[in-house]
């Protein structure tokens, strides 16, 4: 009993620290890529650059400061490319287009309308087969339907463009919330517990350093296709 409290506790907290940064991270791009007050003109390029950074930033923390959180082998290529890649390349194009939609919409519209995340993660669970399909999990995705649609309706300063671009940002977070859970906890040959304790991807700063150099590179190719950066970067 006491150790389910504890798990609770600790649950609720690591949440409300995901949801108050997450907060402010929008804030702060919200400023930085806001149209109105002439922000930034790549969006994507700038998150590229900042997976790179944090690339850079777990891989030396990895090396000079929590070195025993080190994987003790590296993960075959193999594996790599079916079940690692397609985790970083969702987590890319999420991150990727959420800061891309706040060109166009508001923090308080982003906020809401990527809620819609949750039922995304609920279908793709149920595809999956990783969650077993239930009448309360259906009326909660419904009812949080409900609510996206009020959401837009009370929209002042709708844009269609925007509201498309948080969509898909969700349904990107809800696969990759799923493709993660398979990486970590679902058998894969390897030890049978997935890559979480054979290769150390419980560790935050292992994790990052694998996944950010897919994450970066997604974002960059899309950016070099969509925003022309070299053009309108030096002049800004």
């Amino acid at each position: 009993e006491h150790s389910r409290r504890h798990k609770l506790v600790k649950c609720s907290l690591l949440t409300l620290a995901w949801f108050g940064l997450s907060t402010c991270l929008a804030l702060f791009n919200k400023a930085l890529f806001g149209q109105r007050k002439g922000g930034f003109p790549a969006p994507l390029l700038l998150t590229s650059v900042q997976f790179l950074m944090q690339y850079l930033i777990a891989a030396a923390t990895l090396r000079f400061v929590l070195p025993r959180m080190r994987p003790r082998r590296p993960i075959p290529w193999g594996v790599y490319l079916r079940q690692v890649a397609p985790v970083g390349v969702v987590m890319g194009m999420d991150i990727g287009l959420s800061n891309l939609s706040l060109v166009y919409v508001t923090v308080s519209f982003y906020t809401l309308a990527k809620t819609s995340s949750i039922l995304f993660l609920l279908a793709f669970a149920f595809w999956l087969r990783l969650e077993p399909v239930s009448l309360r999990l259906t009326a909660a995705a419904l009812t949080l339907t409900l609510g996206e649609v009020l959401t837009v309706q009370g929209e002042t300063q709708f844009n269609a463009l925007g509201f498309f671009l948080v969509v898909a940002a969700a349904a990107c977070s809800g696969l990759r919330w799923v493709l993660s859970q398979r990486v970590l906890h679902a058998k894969n040959g390897l030890e049978g517990t997935g890559l979480r304790r054979s290769h150390g991807m419980h560790y935050p700063p292992a994790m990052l350093r694998t996944m950010m150099p897919v994450m970066c590179g997604v974002v960059f190719v899309f950016s070099c296709f969509q925003e022309d950066w070299w053009d309108t970067v030096p002049g800004s």
